[in-house]
C-alpha cells in the first residue's frame, strides 16, 4: 500500500494522515470500458486512483498498441460517505464465482453520489467496517501514542481554518485533519491557515 501511495504522483497524504487499506479494485460505471485501478481508505479519506493499460488501437479486435492510465478519479473526505453497502454476487456460468461490491452513498458536499466497487481479493463487509470506523473517527482511538502529537498538532492546525471566506464571506466546508488550505468555490480564492510564529522574551 505504501509502495503504491509512493508510486502516485496524483496521491499526497495529509500530515499525520494514516493509510489504512488498499485493494485492486474496478470502478463499475457503466459496463464497458469501466477503470480498474486502486481503492485506498486513509483515517481522512477514501480515493479510487486508476492505473491500467487500455487499448488505444485494435485490429481485427486484437489490440495493437496500448497506453499506461494512471489517475485519481475519486477523492472525498470519509465523513461525506452516507452510506456504505457491501455484498456478494454471483457471476460466470451458473453465478457459481462470487464477487465482492462494496457500494457507497455520498453527501451533496462532494462530486459523487455514488460509487459501486468490484473490490478483487478481500472482503468487502471488512472495508464496510473499516469505512464506518473512520467516518465515526472511532478509528483515532487505535492510533500509537506516538502519533498522537502528530495527529494533533495537524488537527489544531486545520482547526484554525477561517470558517468564512474573507474575499466573498461565504461559508468555507469543514475541512479534514491536516489540511491548512482550501479554495473557495464561490469565488475561488485560496484560503489558509494563519502561521504563528513563537514570540521570544528578552
Amino acid at each position: 500500500m505504501i509502495q503504491q501511495i509512493d508510486e502516485s504522483p496524483a496521491i499526497e497524504l495529509y500530515p499525520a494522515e494514516g493509510p489504512l487499506l488498499a485493494v485492486e479494485a474496478t470502478w463499475e460505471k457503466d459496463g464497458d470500458g469501466d477503470p480498474s485501478g486502486i481503492l485506498y481508505l486513509t483515517d481522512q479519506r477514501i480515493l479510487f486512483e486508476q492505473k491500467e493499460e487500455i487499448a488505444t488501437k485494435k485490429f481485427l479486435f486484437i489490440t495493437t498498441a496500448k497506453e499506461k492510465v494512471q489517475k485519481l478519479l475519486l477523492e472525498a473526505p470519509a465523513r461525506e460517505v452516507e452510506d456504505i453497502k457491501h455484498s456478494e454476487e454471483g457471476r460466470g456460468f451458473l453465478g457459481l464465482r462470487s464477487d465482492d461490491i462494496l457500494e457507497l452513498v455520498f453527501s451533496s458536499n462532494t462530486n459523487f453520489s455514488l460509487a459501486r466497487f468490484h473490490i478483487q481479493g478481500q472482503d468487502s463487509s471488512e472495508w464496510a467496517a473499516m469505512l464506518k470506523h473512520v467516518r465515526s473517527g472511532e478509528i483515532d482511538r487505535y492510533r500509537h501514542t506516538a502519533y498522537l502529537e502528530a495527529m494533533e498538532s495537524a488537527a489544531s492546525a486545520t482547526a484554525s481554518l477561517p470558517t468564512q471566506c474573507p474575499s466573498c464571506f461565504a461559508e468555507l466546508a469543514a475541512q479534514p485533519r491536516g489540511v491548512t488550505s482550501v479554495t473557495c468555490e464561490f469565488c475561488g480564492a485560496v484560503v489558509t491557515a494563519p502561521i504563528y510564529l513563537p514570540c521570544h522574551i528578552r
